[in-house]
């Protein structure tokens, strides 16, 4: 992948520069710009930790003084979508489950502090 390779978006997910299509996880993305209008960015990844968490559906717990100096606790691991939210729109109702699971956590304070 190059520079020219990248697409901007607008916090709609319509595409301002670029020739190319956004990302399958711009609707999930925007979602979380739009409803916490204060964060800086996200890190999205597929570590093979993260996905080891994600699979056997725990948090994953703060372990280090790098993650709980940057994060205030467990990072949440959001449930599973239903077959309804697969079907009707996947990518966006990932953004909303996450949503959803940051506020039942109370995580949401720590999306308006600085790292």
């Amino acid at each position: 992948m190059k520079p020219s390779d990248m697409v901007v978006v607008d916090l709609d997910g319509k595409v301002v520069e670029g020739d190319m299509n956004p990302s399958s996880d711009t609707p999930p993305h925007t979602y979380l710009y739009n409803h916490f209008p204060n964060i800086g960015g996200i890190t999205h990844t597929h570590s093979p930790w993260g996905v080891s968490f994600a699979a056997a559906k725990m948090d994953i717990p703060a372990v280090s003084t790098t993650h709980a100096d940057t994060f205030y606790g467990d990072i949440p691991c959001a449930p599973a979508l239903n077959e309804e939210q697969i079907k009707d729109a996947y990518e966006l109702n990932t953004g909303k489950v996450i949503v959803d699971e940051l506020k039942n956590a109370g995580l949401t304070r720590m999306l308006y502090q600085p790292c």
